[in-house]
């Protein structure tokens, strides 16, 4: 009590310190009389700058079936992004390199409908390629597209995994399989405009053996339990692909 009293007191002096502050030595005595008063204020009535990290509860333990439900996110995420990159991205660029090649058979011929070529051409495109960048971005972290900081992208990536789940995942990648079924389907349609068979044009027949690949390694990411309430939707899409 008497501390408080004093810095009261110390106050109320550094104040008129302050009010007096024309003369010089007014404000070298008084100023730092103030100062040191509020502090002695502070300290006596119980206030402490106390670090952040203080204030940081600790993380608690995971139970076992928390990282199990971990483990199985962290293995269909592994799972669908060796998909991603083995199987899917050397199909969706073989159909891009047909609707590319279909475009040329137009402008060669000189049609009229070679602005549609174009449309089909362009729309395709955009779409499967903004779905490609945010499965990865939701496969591969926010700094998917990282090629400097590499420790940095896989930190952030291995902390996504808390908040995801295989289904989640799962859900994602079903959403970019559609986009991937859009685009067979517009370039199918062009070469029917064509007149082109796509059941017996050779450059069909090499993106089959490619697609052939992703449904086999999908159908076995699939046969996961986890994944159950996600199967028949993606059957549906790919025997729709294969009609």
């Amino acid at each position: 009590m008497q501390q408080k009293h004093l810095s009261w007191l110390g106050i109320i002096l550094g104040l008129i310190g302050l009010a007096l502050s024309p003369l010089r030595w007014a404000a070298f005595v008084f100023a730092p009389l103030l100062i040191v008063s509020l502090i002695a204020w502070a300290w006596s009535s119980g206030w402490r700058v106390r670090s952040p990290l203080r204030r940081v509860k600790p993380v608690p333990p995971r139970t076992p079936q928390e990282e199990e439900r971990l483990n199985e996110t962290r293995e269909v995420r592994d799972a669908l992004t060796q998909l991603l990159h083995a199987r899917c991205r050397p199909a969706v660029q073989k159909l891009v390199a047909l609707c590319q090649d279909l475009v040329g058979v137009l402008q060669e011929r000189g049609e009229p409908a070679f602005s549609l070529g174009l449309l089909t051409e362009m729309y395709p495109l955009m779409e499967i390629e903004h779905a490609e960048r945010k499965l990865r971005r939701r496969l591969e972290g926010v700094f998917w597209d990282e090629t400097e900081h590499v420790e940095l992208a896989r930190f952030a990536r291995d902390m996504d995994l808390e908040k995801q789940s295989a289904s989640q995942l799962a859900l994602d990648f079903f959403f970019y399989f559609v986009e991937y079924e859009r685009l067979y389907w517009w370039v199918k349609r062009f070469a029917q405009i064509l007149s082109i068979d796509s059941e017996d044009d050779r450059r069909f027949n090499d993106w089959r053996r490619l697609h052939e690949q992703v449904v086999d390694q999908l159908r076995e990411i699939l046969a996961r339990p986890e994944l159950g309430s996600l199967r028949d939707d993606f059957e549906k899409h790919i025997a729709e692909m294969e009609k």
